[in-house]
């Protein structure tokens, strides 16, 4: 009896290392297409912005709706592994859906000077532009500006919009791209 329960212990073990290792692989594959979704969304719209075309803005809103969404799965699943920065990332989280429907200059106010996080006692920027945790931040700041700026485009057509639009998504691709290689 005793060799049966050995034999049904290592079975067990065995067992629950591949169904851990079948996890942990599959956990890593939805990573990674969730990062190549992110990246495929961005240089679309990127393209169809450089081509000067915006003939269909609300698809152009829902592309980048689906970016804050992404960035907000992203700096969920950091947080899990990043404690000490849980804090930060659950204040991208919690005020995603503001972002959106804030004004041009409350967004820059709140979000690329800072002021939103100092006031919950977080500072975003490091010393590098492109760290961690700055990087995810703007997965979900970049795009919700740009919703912002279609939304004024939609309002008002101005070349120097598209402009600013362009200049955003730039920086997103370059914060993804740093983000996703490490």
């Amino acid at each position: 009896m005793a060799v049966f329960i050995m034999r049904c212990s290592r079975l067990c073990a065995v067992w629950l290392a591949l169904v851990w290792l079948c996890f942990q692989s599959s956990a890593h594959a939805q990573d990674s297409v969730d990062q190549e979704t992110y990246l495929r969304i961005a240089n679309e719209a990127f393209e169809q912005l450089v081509a000067g075309e915006l003939r269909d803005v609300n698809d152009l809103i829902k592309k980048h709706e689906q970016l804050v969404g992404l960035g907000v799965a992203f700096c969920r699943q950091y947080a899990n592994i990043y404690p000490e920065h849980a804090k930060f990332l659950q204040l991208v989280v919690d005020s995603a859906p503001d972002m959106v429907r804030m004004t041009q200059e409350e967004i820059i106010r709140n979000w690329y000077r800072g002021e939103l996080p100092k006031q919950h006692g977080v500072d975003p920027r490091g010393k590098d532009h492109f760290e961690e945790m700055s990087n995810l931040m703007d997965l979900v700041v970049h795009p919700s500006y740009v919703i912002i700026l279609l939304k004024m485009y939609q309002e008002k057509p101005d070349k120097a919009l598209i402009k600013r639009m362009k200049i955003e998504l730039g920086e997103l691709i370059t914060h993804a791209e740093t983000l996703f290689k490490k």
